[in-house]
């Protein structure tokens, strides 16, 4: 039962962050910040919902995250049960800078251009260069992205890790990650703010609310009856047992007074009178 509390309180404070960063994300974008991609760059505004105009998206340097499920006891190199596929984005089409932001693909043509650039096998830096050069009008793309950024609990600190390892260091250290066609999800915090305030409500409830007192046990009819009966020190006269009545008070003697005069004997029985005959 103390397991089963933990298990849901932690799972109504992870709804209560989950939720009020989304409820605070959609407060405060209530509608998408339009401007253009090189002007973001030299801005850099807090905005988390984006429009980006004039934006040079390059597939051609696509980068492949994949999660891989593996057995507890399995020594083999496990199973990619997903793949994500990330862009880097640059102000024109010759723009040689460090990148500032990723384009996480969603989109059908987005995922097609990524998936094709990042499973291309080249065998050598000469070859690379040649399809780099052959594939620059079709995979080089001038668009208006459109987007939320991610961040806080909707960020993963190990794809910036293996984006920083797959740019070679030709990125800044605050780079962002823009979800392409992403909006806040305002009802969906919503929710999730309930969710956790009602679980974490509850499950402290439970924790601290006094246990309810026990009755003594009834005596039942016909089975054992104790002789005595723990009474509070205000209670009144004990109630009757079961086949008889109460117990009489003991006849005891004050402190400091005289004594009780015995009890007289019993009278004998009477006799019927004599017979007269």
């Amino acid at each position: 039962m103390i397991r089963l509390r933990i298990g849901l309180l932690i799972g109504g404070l992870a709804a209560l962050v989950f939720g009020g960063q989304s409820l605070f994300t959609w407060l405060s974008n209530l509608s998408p910040t339009q401007m253009t991609y090189e002007n973001y760059c030299s801005q850099r505004p807090a905005a988390k919902w984006l429009e980006l105009s004039n934006t040079w998206v390059d597939y051609r340097f696509a980068v492949e995250i994949q999660t891989i499920s593996k057995g507890k006891y399995s020594s083999g190199p496990g199973t990619v049960t997903n793949r994500e596929y990330y862009v880097p984005m640059y102000k024109s089409r010759d723009d040689e800078s460090n990148v500032i932001a990723f384009l996480k693909c969603h989109s059908d043509e987005s995922l097609r251009l990524a998936r094709e650039a990042a499973n291309t096998e080249i065998p050598d830096e000469n070859a690379q260069a040649q399809w780099i050069q052959d594939n620059d009008q079709r995979m080089n793309r001038n668009t208006t992205v459109k987007g939320l950024v991610l961040f806080g609990l909707h960020e993963s600190s190990e794809d910036r890790k293996l984006l920083n390892q797959a740019a070679r260091g030709r990125l800044v250290d605050d780079f962002v990650i823009i979800d392409e066609n992403e909006e806040p999800a305002g009802g969906l915090g919503f929710l999730l703010l309930l969710l956790g305030v009602a679980l974490v409500g509850g499950v402290g409830w439970s924790f601290f609310k006094k246990s309810p007192q026990q009755a003594p046990p009834l005596p039942q009819a016909g089975g054992y009856v104790p002789m005595a009966q723990r009474m509070s020190p205000h209670a009144g006269p004990p109630a009757p047992m079961a086949g008889g009545a109460a117990l009489p008070p003991r006849q005891l003697p004050l402190a400091g007074g005289p004594p009780r005069p015995p009890r007289p004997a019993p009278l004998p029985p009477k006799r019927p009178p004599p017979s007269q005959e």
